[in-house]
């Protein structure tokens, strides 16, 4: 009998070191979640032609019951992630929502959570600290417009879709005005521009325009005059101060929607911005 038994348990032990070893290895693809302190985020690292360490990173904030998993499907991104040599880091929010000013949930500092994704992204990946954008969609958006108010110096840039801060609004941003690059649909109903009450009231989702103003009448100049573009897709507002930073708000005519695009167009404009 103990002929049997123990060819069996070493064929166990060895799997089940395997797996120890394999999960370790995990982090680093779509599919496996990377743990840090407060959480976990997964990651996706490009695969295009001559592709080695990234230029840089694409922080992903999913929209309300969404997942870092539910991103990571999204091929657009994965396909942005190749033709721009850049990672795109899906954050994983506790009960596929966020914890921020206004917001319902309570769950966790998203602060803390967001510091040990950018620390361990650099540590892992060799990811560049200067050259990382935060996005994201709906509640994800406010959480990346709580971000420039909290953590912008962390961030070369913001491209917040279909959603700004929550009321209260901050009374003053602690950071310096960022580089941020809003899209909103015109006919979004679940965040309206001018926000909305939810939940019978308790909460309120922010006005997309008094969200613009906290930042312009924070501006430690005189913001020039808005520069007007139209395209095929949204017509964009953009205001500059100081000749460095730029806030910019593009509508299009659609609903509660984004899209990779929209994001890579944000990526091209920091680029060409900061001279990568």
């Amino acid at each position: 009998m103990y002929r049997l038994i123990a060819p069996i348990l070493l064929i166990v032990c060895a799997v089940a070191g395997f797996a120890v070893q394999g999960g370790a290895l995990a982090c680093g693809t779509s599919e496996a979640d990377c743990i840090v302190g407060s959480g976990d985020y997964r990651i996706y690292l490009p695969r295009g032609e001559g592709a080695s360490t990234p230029d840089g990173a694409v922080l992903f904030f999913h929209g309300w019951k969404g997942s870092s998993a539910g991103v990571m499907r999204n091929t657009s991104l994965r396909n942005l992630s190749d033709r721009l040599n850049i990672a795109v880091i899906a954050a994983n929010g506790l009960g596929g929502t966020w914890s921020y000013r206004g917001s319902p949930a309570r769950a966790r500092n998203e602060l803390t959570y967001v510091s040990e994704i950018l620390d361990d992204v650099e540590d892992r990946f060799g990811v560049p600290r200067n050259k990382i954008m935060a996005a994201g969609f709906s509640m994800g958006a406010s959480m990346v417009w709580n971000l420039s108010c909290y953590m912008g110096a962390e961030f070369a840039g913001f491209a917040p879709i279909a959603g700004t801060f929550w009321d209260p609004l901050p009374d003053k941003c602690p950071s310096e005005m960022p580089n941020l690059m809003h899209y909103h649909g015109r006919k979004d109903g679940t965040f309206p521009l001018a926000g909305r009450s939810i939940a019978g009231g308790l909460y309120r989702q922010g006005n997309t325009y008094e969200s613009f103003s906290l930042w312009q009448t924070q501006g430690a100049c005189e913001a020039e005059k808005p520069v007007v573009t139209q395209t095929e897709h949204f017509q964009c507002e953009r205001r500059s101060a100081c000749g460095s930073a730029i806030l910019e708000l593009c509508l299009h005519e659609g609903g509660h929607i984004y899209r990779a695009a929209w994001i890579e167009r944000s990526w091209e404009i920091l680029t060409d911005l900061h001279g990568w």
